[in-house]
């Protein structure tokens, strides 16, 4: 496989060097950003929570805050319905903490994903009737539930939607909408995940009352774990909420936040990747496997005693999760080897009457990763009706398969890269023959597994401080932020490479031009032969930063190794 170097305009990396007197090095990642407006380097180099969008640009967004408001003047309840993942918890705390801010009564509820499935239920409308609610506004769900949003008009309950998700241009009959993808709405950031849909609801709100946008701040720090979670691009208002909200996690005085931070010994600075290794599979895997209302109540409990046996069930249920997930991945591993022609198929569809679906989406991610194709998980647990989830890779959207073959399935939803399915089984088989044609075609002459794409070559003395300051400006890295990704010719390895405890993984010290760098291999264990034979190499590699002793620790996050004499690299 080659490696391929982006090749720059040096005409525009000059004139970035000579704007801005900066070392080419930076120029070119610069450009590869594009980072030449003066207007927009500030904006992403210092993002301020004043660089929101307007949230009155959102349709629908007037509306729903004036009938917000109705309620809480008039002494009635609020009923919040969040989605049971990480996204849908996070904006159903943000609510109910920016509802409770402006003096209003509200209930928030979390369904259970395995008992009563995703979304708005007519069960939920009895509910909110229950618990007195005139208002029920939904997080991260509700743009499809066409029938209960029905329901509920019947029954005098007035629904607002937050969503971002969209499967088509039909919009049910709900008092006010705000999903910036609905037709229509003319809102100028598209991508928002569904705590940011709240968030920008929350700030209509504190806009509305005249109050500074800073006293948003406790909403964006739980906006955080959704924006996260939901894999979301994290550019224009995603940026920003990862960027203000890892930046203000620390000073939160949200005790649950307080109290995960401290459990998982994440300690300043924040990262992306303190969040969402540590962090947010805690908060999705109850969901998973039992109750979301617990997590709920962890992030909106004041009661300090509460939250260390909520965070011990928390723990609990992480564990019991990853457990079942290994399980799981085993079975469905030996599913492909034994039964998925892997040569002649281009998706792998795998199915059981034991798994639980719950997971199915994180292993579905996992397989996908390591056979570098789109993958459907399935399961018949109910026996009559299968749930499964669906992940893809990029050029085959699985919304867009799904409405193809919808006539086979019961429902779906989700988005281009991850969707969720239900199936009768005796429609499976069809819907198998049919889909596995599709995608051969679709598939057929894509290259799935692609040559790495490096953006610079590099030389270990220009990774200093300016360069090493200037990658940190960069951060939060994720879709469509992509972190930088270099390479090296002829370096050396120091000494013996060491193998991590749980032997996936493999450290070693590198040199280059006199510089020498501590790096990691996460699942590169078969390069060790070739890091011991004491020959030069050729690395591809991310730089990163952390903070050991107040102080900026490099260490190389290697992606790929080759002898230097394999000479593939195209420029």
């Amino acid at each position: 496989m080659n490696w391929i170097i982006k090749k720059p305009d040096l005409n525009v990396i000059k004139s970035i060097m000579d704007s801005y007197d900066v070392p080419k090095e930076v120029a070119i990642i610069m450009n590869i950003y594009e980072l030449s407006d003066q207007l927009y380097l500030k904006r992403f180099m210092f993002p301020s929570i004043n660089n929101f969008h307007n949230p009155f640009l959102m349709k629908g967004m007037n509306k729903a805050i004036k009938r917000i408001f109705k309620t809480i003047e008039s002494g009635q309840k609020v009923f919040i319905l969040g989605d049971s993942d990480a996204d849908g918890i996070s904006a159903a705390a943000l609510l109910y903490e920016g509802i409770n801010f402006f003096g209003g009564e509200v209930k928030a509820f979390i369904p259970n994903r395995q008992k009563e499935g995703r979304g708005l239920r007519k069960v939920h409308i009895d509910k909110a009737i229950s618990h007195r609610c005139d208002l029920l506004i939904t997080c991260d769900c509700g743009m499809n539930s066409f029938e209960s949003i029905e329901y509920a008009n019947e029954k005098s309950i007035d629904v607002i939607v937050t969503d971002h998700h969209l499967l088509n241009d039909k919009i049910s009959n709900a008092y006010a909408i705000l999903n910036p993808n609905q037709t229509g709405c003319e809102y100028p950031f598209k991508d928002l995940s569904g705590s940011g849909v709240a968030l920008k609801l929350l700030q209509g709100m504190i806009k509305y009352k005249n109050l500074k946008m800073e006293t948003s701040q406790f909403g964006i720090n739980l906006a955080v774990f959704g924006t996260l979670s939901d894999m979301v691009p994290l550019v224009d208002e995603n940026r920003l909420i990862v960027k203000l909200g890892l930046k203000n996690l620390p000073n939160s005085n949200n005790k649950g936040i307080k109290k995960l931070l401290k459990k998982t010994k994440i300690k300043k600075p924040i990262s992306t990747s303190d969040i969402s290794h540590y962090v947010i599979p805690k908060l999705n895997s109850i969901a998973r496997i039992g109750d979301s209302n617990i997590v709920l109540e962890l992030l909106t409990t004041k009661n300090e005693n509460k939250l260390n046996s909520i965070y011990f069930e928390l723990n609990h249920n992480n564990e019991k999760r990853l457990n079942i997930q290994k399980q799981i991945l085993r079975e469905a591993d030996q599913f492909i080897k034994s039964k998925v022609d892997l040569n002649r198929e281009k998706i792998i569809i795998c199915y059981s009457i034991d798994w639980e679906y719950g997971l199915l989406g994180i292993i579905a991610s996992k397989l996908r990763n390591q056979y570098k194709k789109p993958v459907i998980l399935i399961s018949f647990k109910d026996f009559d009706v299968g749930r499964g989830s669906f992940r893809s890779v990029t050029g085959f959207d699985s919304i867009e398969v799904l409405n193809k073959l919808n006539s086979y399935l019961i429902s779906y939803g989700g988005h281009k890269m991850a969707s969720g399915l239900k199936i009768k089984k005796s429609n499976f088989n069809n819907f198998k023959d049919v889909l596995l044609k599709y995608a051969n075609l679709k598939l057929n002459n894509q290259k799935l597994e692609k040559s790495p794409s490096i953006d610079l070559k590099i030389k270990f003395s220009e990774i200093n401080f300016t360069f090493i300051r200037f990658l940190k400006k960069l951060e939060p890295y994720g879709l469509k932020n992509k972190q930088p990704k270099f390479m090296t010719k002829r370096v050396r390895v120091i000494g013996n490479p060491i193998l991590t405890t749980d032997g996936e993984h493999i450290k070693f010290i590198v040199r280059e031009s006199n510089k020498s760098f501590n790096a990691i291999g996460f699942g590169l264990v078969h390069l060790y032969e070739i890091l011991i034979i004491g020959v030069p190499l050729d690395m591809v590699f991310f730089v990163e930063i952390g903070r050991r002793n107040e102080k900026d620790i490099v260490q190389l996050n290697v992606k790929n190794i080759r002898l230097s004499s394999m000479n593939s690299i195209i420029n």
